[in-house]
C-alpha cells in the first residue's frame, strides 16, 4: 500500500505563505535563465564590460540568498496570523523579513548602477555621460539612505522587531525611500531616449532597443503599487499577516529588475536568432576568412581532379555554375570617430550585418 508524501506547504484560511513561496520560486527560475543567457553571451561574444556585468552577477548570487531567506521567514510563520505563532516564532520571522528588506534594497541599487553604466558606456556624449553620473550618485544615496532608513526606523536593541509603536513616526520613513526609488527609475528610463535620439537608425530596431530599457517601466509600477500597500502594513498590529502582500511584491520587483537589466546586452543575440544567424550553413566549399579587425570575406572554391569527389549539385551541369549564399554576421568591433554623434550611430546600428556571396565553380579539371 503506497503512502501520500506530506506536501511541502498547504494553502488555507490562516495561511498564505505558501503564495510568497511560489512567488519566490517562479520568478527566481526566470531570472536564472536570463542571467545564464547573458553568461553565455559574454563568454560566446568575448564580451569585455566588466563594470557592466559585475552588478549583474553580485545581484543574481543576492537574489538566490534573498529567497532563501525569505523562505525561512514562511517557514517561521510568516503568512500566518500572529496569534498563532508563539513569541520566538515571531521575532524569528521578524528577523528574516528584516535581512530579506535589507537585501532587496541592494539588488535594486546594483540592477540600477549596471543599466546606467551600459549607458555610459553607449553614449559619447558628454552631456548624457554627465547624466549618467548624476542618476549613479542617486542611486548609490538612495541605497544608503534606504539601508539606514529600514535598519534603525525602530528601537534598539530590536531593530528588526516592527510595530508601530515602537518604531520612528509608525514606519513613515519607507514612504520617502519608496518614492525616491520610483523617481530614480524613471530618470533611468529616460536617459537611452535621449540617447537614441540623435542615432541614425531603421525605426524597427531604433523600438526594439528602447522597449529593451523601457521595460524596467514594470519595476515602476510594481514599485507603485507596493508603495500603496505600504499603509495596510505600516499600521497592522498582526505584521506576520499583513506582511505577505509587500513581501510577493518585493520578490517579484528583485527578480523582474535583474532580467531587464539583462535585456539590453541580450539585443544582439535576439537579433541573431530572429534572422536565423544561429542555423546558417555554408557549403564545405565555401571558406570564409577575416584577414583585418572588421568584416571581409573570401570565398574560394576548389574542384578536385577526381569527377566522384564533386559534390552533386555540381555534376553534369554547365561549364560555369554560381552558387549565392546569404549569410548574416555579427560584428563585435567599435571604430573610434571624432563626431561624437556618428560615434553614437556606429556603436549601436552594427548589430548585424547582411552579407551576399557568390562562389564561382568552374567545370574543368585542374592539373
Amino acid at each position: 500500500m503506497s503512502t501520500r508524501t506530506r506536501p511541502f506547504q498547504v494553502l488555507s484560511d490562516d495561511n498564505n505563505g505558501v503564495l510568497i513561496t511560489i512567488v519566490s520560486v517562479s520568478f527566481l527560475i526566470a531570472t536564472i535563465i536570463f542571467v545564464a543567457a547573458k553568461f553565455g553571451s559574454v563568454i560566446y561574444f568575448k564580451q569585455r564590460r566588466t563594470a557592466v556585468n559585475t552588478p549583474i552577477w553580485v545581484a543574481v548570487i543576492l537574489v538566490i540568498v534573498e529567497v532563501i531567506v525569505v523562505q525561512k521567514g514562511v517557514d517561521h510563520g510568516v503568512g500566518r496570523h500572529g496569534d498563532t505563532l508563539s513569541t520566538e516564532a515571531i521575532q524569528t520571522a521578524s528577523k528574516f523579513i528584516y535581512a530579506s528588506q535589507l537585501i532587496q534594497i541592494v539588488i535594486l541599487s546594483l540592477s540600477q548602477v549596471s543599466t546606467i553604466l551600459l549607458v555610459w558606456k553607449l553614449t559619447p556624449d558628454h552631456a548624457l555621460r554627465q547624466a549618467c553620473t548624476v542618476t549613479a550618485g542617486l542611486s548609490v544615496g538612495w541605497t544608503v539612505f534606504a539601508i539606514l532608513g529600514t535598519a534603525f526606523q525602530c528601537q534598539m536593541p530590536e531593530p528588526w522587531s516592527y510595530s508601530p509603536d515602537r518604531c520612528a513616526g509608525e514606519g513613515a520613513i519607507m514612504y520617502p525611500i519608496w518614492a525616491i526609488h520610483i523617481l530614480t527609475e524613471f530618470a533611468i528610463i529616460a536617459i537611452p531616449f535621449f540617447m537614441m535620439r540623435n542615432v541614425q537608425m531603421v525605426l524597427a530596431k531604433r523600438i526594439k532597443i528602447l522597449c529593451a530599457f523601457f521595460a524596467r517601466s514594470l519595476v515602476v509600477v510594481l514599485s507603485v503599487v507596493r508603495l500603496c500597500l505600504l499603509p495596510t502594513y505600516l499600521g497592522s498590529s498582526d505584521q506576520t499577516w499583513d506582511v505577505v502582500n509587500p513581501t510577493i511584491l518585493g520578490q517579484a520587483m528583485i527578480c523582474t529588475t535583474v532580467t531587464i537589466a539583462c535585456l539590453p546586452t541580450l539585443y544582439h543575440i535576439l537579433a541573431g536568432l530572429n534572422s536565423g544567424l544561429m542555423n546558417t550553413r555554408l557549403p564545405d566549399e565555401v571558406e570564409l576568412r577575416s584577414p583585418t579587425k572588421y568584416i571581409s570575406q573570401s570565398a574560394d572554391s576548389h574542384s578536385e581532379s577526381r569527377r566522384g569527389d564533386r559534390p552533386e549539385y555540381f555534376r553534369g551541369g554547365d561549364p560555369a555554375q554560381y552558387a549565392a549564399v546569404r549569410t548574416n554576421i555579427t560584428t563585435m568591433g567599435r571604430r573610434q570617430s571624432s563626431d561624437s554623434g556618428k560615434g553614437s550611430t556606429r556603436q549601436l546600428t552594427r548589430v548585424m550585418k547582411t552579407v551576399d556571396i557568390t562562389v564561382e565553380v568552374e567545370g574543368g579539371e585542374r592539373h
